[in-house]
């Protein structure tokens, strides 16, 4: 048996490139839901409300129960809404007066979620099947909370605590013995800090935050899921896959003249020879952060060709570059990463990524933007609208600020279809920014600006 296991050759029916996207890495989570049927668990579910707790990872989902249907039992639904709210009117959990919602709270289930990737299967561009893996940052089971019949029972206590004090006459003083507690050690603080007493009023201490739900028709949500698609057609060990002659050349490259390849403004200085042997991925990432504004064909030159053909470029391209007017600009997250901040007052990059987007926003619908208004729509300090603006503009003098490079032509070339191709899923990622744009504008014109901030406590 074991030597027709060893000789025997397996048909391949199907090969299928697999490739890795880390778009998602810190913001992706599984949610399971182990007591509900399988044709239950499906995302068309009427979502009420939804809270979060940032730092325990904790997630709360109120689902619509549909009070109209024939299972549903309208006199048990008013009793249960009784029972938790009581004849109170101030704060209820069911204003309708009857349990119209019912709420799944998270729990972990896994210690170390990084094991774990999500597979997504595409046929993009006509290219046949790809695997595309993202990185599960958590996995959370949502299960039901009784949380109707805590506050139920925790009036019904109050109720009879209350009774009991008024009848109990007063009591004689006593003697109370006064106890100083130990010096902690580090190991029994690192014991209390595990424990179950411990890590339930650390989730406890944290109060809900309310978060804003978006359906899966949605363009928000569309967007979220092209984040979990790479397109990047080159694998990791790309050197792996060159002829002899061209790994030869990475590994020891020859002198060549590349007085024509200048890449301006260059905050890092790196050489070409050294540039090519960077994975392609990172040398497109170099080139647009230098370069600022680059179109395809001069890109495509500072690229060795013979090694990485159009397809392969353009896949690169698209996952860290952003498209204006037939012209290139890196993507915000590339200049600065999450957790760092701007330079010169300490900006929150979330804060600089927004502002940045809402300056390449303008230049999507305006030759010239003004800095002033920038400054004032963002609520960024004047001296990070000028940083952010020089990545990609030049002051004018007259009308404004104004792209580093003229406008390209994407018509009548051999490349047309491509760029429509990106047009279209840019003008759809710009579409879904047009709410918050909007919001930021409006909230700019008015007299008195407040940010509001929903947090309802569990109590």
């Amino acid at each position: 048996m074991e030597n027709e296991l060893e000789t025997s050759d397996d048909e391949i029916i199907d090969e299928i490139p697999v490739y890795f996207s880390k778009q998602l890495a810190d913001n992706l989570y599984v949610l399971q839901y182990p007591t509900r049927k399988s044709n239950e668990n499906k995302n068309d579910a009427v979502i009420m409300n939804s809270f979060v707790k940032p730092i325990n990872q904790e997630i709360k989902l109120e689902l619509k129960l549909d009070t109209a249907s024939r299972h549903y039992d309208a006199f048990k639904g008013e009793q249960l809404a009784i029972a938790a709210d009581g004849k109170d009117r101030g704060e209820r959990m069911y204003n309708s007066g009857t349990m119209d919602y019912q709420t799944f709270v998270s729990s972990k289930s896994i210690d170390n979620p990084k094991r774990y990737v999500v597979g997504y299967m595409d046929n993009y561009n006509k290219k046949g099947k790809q695997m595309h893996l993202s990185l599960v940052n958590g996995i959370i089971q949502m299960r039901p909370s009784f949380s109707h019949f805590d506050k139920s029972e925790s009036r019904r206590i109050a109720e009879q605590k209350a009774e009991q004090e008024s009848d109990v006459e007063e009591e004689e003083p006593k003697h109370v013995t006064v106890k100083f507690a130990r010096t902690e050690t580090d190991r029994s603080r690192k014991a209390r800090e595990k424990s179950f007493n411990y890590l339930l009023k650390k989730s406890e201490d944290e109060p809900w935050c309310e978060t804003v739900w978006c359906s899966q028709d949605s363009h928000q949500a569309a967007m979220e899921r092209e984040k979990l698609f790479s397109t990047q057609d080159e694998s990791t060990g790309h050197a792996l896959s060159l002829p002899a002659n061209d790994y030869v050349d990475i590994l020891i490259p020859a002198e060549r003249d590349f007085s024509n390849a200048d890449i301006s403004g260059a905050s890092t200085v790196c050489s070409m020879s050294k540039l090519r042997t960077f994975p392609l991925i990172d040398q497109v990432r170099y080139i647009l952060k230098d370069a600022k504004v680059v179109s395809y064909d001069r890109l495509s030159e500072i690229i060795n060709q013979n090694i990485y053909d159009d397809a392969k470029i353009r896949g690169a391209l698209t996952s860290v570059g952003i498209m204006i007017h037939g012209n290139w600009v890196v993507q915000s997250d590339v200049i600065y990463p999450p957790k760092t901040v701007s330079s010169t007052n300490g900006v929150s990059a979330e804060l600089m990524c927004r502002a940045r987007d809402y300056i390449i926003y303008q230049f999507h619908r305006n030759e010239f933007i003004d800095r002033t208004k920038i400054s004032t729509v963002t609520q960024v300090p004047p001296e990070e609208v000028k940083e952010l603006l020089q990545t990609i503009a030049k002051w004018d003098g007259k009308n404004g600020w104004q792209l580093l490079q003229p406008p390209v032509a994407t018509t009548n070339t051999r490349s047309e279809s491509w760029y429509k191709e990106v047009e279209t899923r840019q003008d759809n990622f710009w579409r879904a920014k047009d709410s918050l744009f909007a919001q930021m504008e409006q909230e700019a014109r008015s007299p008195r600006r407040k940010r509001k901030i929903s947090v309802k406590s569990t109590s």
